[in-house]
């Protein structure tokens, strides 16, 4: 089944290929032929594959896309091929990349697998693709949005000295990697309970929600960071019997030790999205059990970053 998959996929990618031949899309050769185009914000779209198979999330793509101005450009990070046929999504996403070629010519910049900076550097350039590192805005879309996608945005963030890091759009993400379930379903984050991204003037930002019952939770992670950089913790002023903190790679239960050495706040992990360190912190979230979300915002707003 799988290998039939595999073929079909590799099949319709030729047709794609020779349509858009025919249809005369080329953006290594336009870039050449063309002028410049300077980009006031770039779309960078992460492992896209299942999120754009997705009824609820599909129309958002389309929709963005068909919305992007004329300095404006998507970039593609696709997952592994085998990933796209494993989750019966590959269709779906050549339909959406041929709509983007299209739409968006040499500013659709697709790259390859793994994920690097310097792909789209050099392909960005090719296309006749130029950018301010220091006022270009992004925004990260993708799957899954703990862990692919604010990984990646923070890498190539830090990779292409961006002044402004990329900022991952929840809304036009699938996944969230909130725990306990039954307190955040991805849908129910996704559709209504995502209130806020705030970033911080010490370059972390965090991501707030609310359940239906009025129970806040967040997610913290950094705006710049390499893969290998050490994990880092933020001490919020909030009292540790108020809140409770879940690394679910760890335990479904709370964090037991969740103070500050005096005693005064809690101390959050920083996600990183991804399990490399030991223990991993891939996405570690704060829940209120006995605050307000007013309360829980104002603390989150004071959070210090510890090395």
């Amino acid at each position: 089944m799988i290998m039939s998959r595999v073929c079909a996929a590799v099949s319709i990618a030729g047709i794609v290929v020779a349509l858009l031949s025919v249809s005369g899309f080329n953006g290594l050769a336009q870039g050449t032929a063309e002028k410049t185009i300077n980009l006031s914000k770039i779309y960078f779209m992460i492992h896209p594959g299942f999120t754009v198979s997705r009824p609820e999330l599909r129309w958002r793509f389309y929709e963005a896309v068909d919305k992007m101005r004329e300095d404006e450009a998507l970039v593609i990070y696709p997952a592994p091929l085998i990933a796209n046929v494993r989750d019966n999504c590959w269709q779906e996403l050549l339909e959406f990349e041929v709509f983007a070629m299209r739409k968006l010519g040499r500013r659709l910049v697709l790259c390859g697998y793994p994920t690097t900076a310097a792909e789209f550097v050099e392909l960005a350039e090719a296309q006749g693709l130029t950018y301010d590192p220091q006022t270009v805005e992004a925004e990260g879309w993708g799957e899954a949005f703990s862990a692919c996608v604010v990984k990646h945005c923070m890498i190539i963030s830090k990779q292409l000295g961006l002044t402004k890091p990329i900022a991952p759009n929840f809304a036009m993400c699938q996944g969230c990697g909130i725990q306990p379930s039954e307190i955040f379903s991805s849908y129910a984050v996704r559709q209504k309970a995502f209130v806020a991204e705030v970033t911080l003037p010490s370059q972390i930002r965090f991501y707030l929600f609310e359940s239906e019952d009025g129970q806040p939770a967040a997610i913290f992670f950094e705006c710049f960071r390499e893969l290998d950089d050490p994990p880092r913790w933020v001490d919020i002023p909030l009292d540790p019997t108020t809140v409770a903190i879940y690394n679910p790679l760890v335990s479904s239960d709370p964090m037991p030790d969740i103070a500050t050495p005096d005693g005064t706040g809690v101390r959050l992990p920083v996600s990183v999205g991804h399990r490399q360190h030991d223990p991993p912190q891939e996405c570690v979230s704060l829940y209120g059990k006995a605050v307000d979300l007013p309360t829980f915002r104002a603390a989150l707003m004071q959070a210090r970053l510890v090395e």
